[in-house]
Parts: C-alpha cells; structure tokens; sequence
C-alpha cells in the first residue's frame, strides 16, 4: 500500500492524462528532452496525441484530406493511431521546413515575381548540368500555353505565379522563350538530352523542340513537321503531333 502511495506522488510515474497537460505547457524542444529522463516519460513524450495538439496549436488544423486519423486507442503508456501516423515526425518537418530552404550569406535568393508568367505555373522540370558545366537547365509551363527556359544553378521551389530560385540577377528574364507553344494550357514539360525539349498541352499536341534557341519553328497546325539539321536561318526543328488524347 506504501508503495502505491509513493509510485502517485513520484514525478517519474504518474496518469498519462495529467503528464500530458503539464507536457502541454513547454516547449517542444524541451518535450524532447523529457524522453530523456527514463522509459516512462519517453513514453509521454512521444504520446501521438501530446504532439497532435502541440502541432495543431502551432501550425494550426491540417487540411482536409490530408489526413483522417482514426480513433486513438489507449494502451496505457501512449496512445498510438491505428494508421501509425506520427505527429511528433510531423511537426518536426514543420518546423525544420524553412531551414532546408535556407541559403548561405554568399549566395542570394531571388523571386521572379507576377508577370513572367500572364496566369498560373502549371509545371516545370530543371535539367541538372554535367559537373562542372554550369549551364543547367529550367524549363517552366504555363496555363497561358507559354513555355520559358532559364538556364542557373538551382532551383528551391514555386508558389503561384512566382518561382524561388539561387543565382542569377533579381530581375532575371527567361534565357529562351516559346510564347505560344500550345493553345491551351501547357500540361508537361520534359527535358530532352541537352538540347531539346517535349512539350504536352490541353490543345491534344505533343511537342519536340530541338536546336541551338529554342524558339518556335514554323509548322502548320496539324499533322508533323519536323527537320532534324534545323530550321532556316539556324531555328531549332521542332515536331508537331496532333490529335493525341489520353487512352483511358
């Protein structure tokens, strides 16, 4: 009897219910530290439930969708989610995002900002260069049935109309640019060797531009048209296959 009175007033055991609330008002960072004092308050630390609160105070509800978590059943020491979805893994990568986005105070991180593209990015692809060769490549899709080539470093990611980039001016201009490569929406862009490029659009085209400037070649609206030593005057072949469709 004399043991359970003191295993209650012992701060290294204790309810679940009320380690978590007293877990509630520190730190993450210092919650990860409690998993260090002994196995029972590891336990605590890592309960899924803890960190779903501690995440949803901090970065607010996850979307819809994103995540539905059945039930969570007790098991005495911790809840666990019958999915196994770790919240405590989750908001780590909440929290360590903007880091890894991060650049050194050598380099500069620029935005192309609205106007490079008149509507929505839709897609791009970035074609790493040969070591030591710095001519890697970005080519960017737009709902505007625009395609735009940079060539730099490296890209970090995109939001909306604007594209995050290392590298290069902060008024960079796209090194090549097809204005009208489709006349609906450009749905895929991939990279073909060093100098070409395929292209998709909602129009049902395929596209294979190939030279030196990637430009637009002429070529009539269907069928294909294609040159494989170039267009006149130096202009990049290019290959126009009509009527293709997704086989459902």
């Amino acid at each position: 009897m004399q043991q359970s009175t003191e295993s209650s007033l012992d701060p290294f055991f204790g309810d679940i219910e009320c380690a978590r609330q007293v877990l509630r008002l520190l730190h993450p960072s210092a919650v990860a530290a409690v998993a260090g004092v002994n196995r029972t308050w590891r336990d605590y630390a890592y309960d899924n439930h803890l960190w779903k609160e501690l995440c949803t105070e901090e970065y607010g509800k996850p979307p819809k969708g994103a995540h539905r978590p059945s039930e969570e059943v007790s098991t005495g020491m911790r809840s666990k989610d019958t999915e196994s979805f770790s919240w405590a893994r989750h908001y780590r990568n909440l929290a360590t995002g903007p880091d890894r986005w991060r650049v050194s105070a050598k380099e500069t991180l620029n935005v192309l900002h609205e106007g490079i593209h008149s509507t929505d990015l839709h897609c791009l692809t970035f074609t790493p260069s040969p070591k030591g060769v710095p001519n890697s490549r970005l080519a960017v899709g737009g709902m505007d049935g625009a395609i735009r080539i940079w060539q730099q470093r490296l890209v970090v990611g995109k939001d909306g109309k604007c594209m995050r980039k290392w590298g290069e001016g902060a008024h960079a201009q796209p090194t090549f640019k097809i204005p009208a490569a489709h006349a609906g929406m450009v749905t895929g862009v991939e990279p073909l060797g060093s100098r070409g490029l395929l292209s998709a659009g909602s129009d049902n085209l395929l596209q294979i531009f190939h030279g030196a400037q990637l430009v637009m070649a002429d070529g009539g609206p269907e069928g294909v048209n294609s040159d494989s030593d170039g267009g006149p005057e130096g202009r990049p072949a290019v290959m126009r296959m009509a009527g293709l469709r997704r086989q459902l």
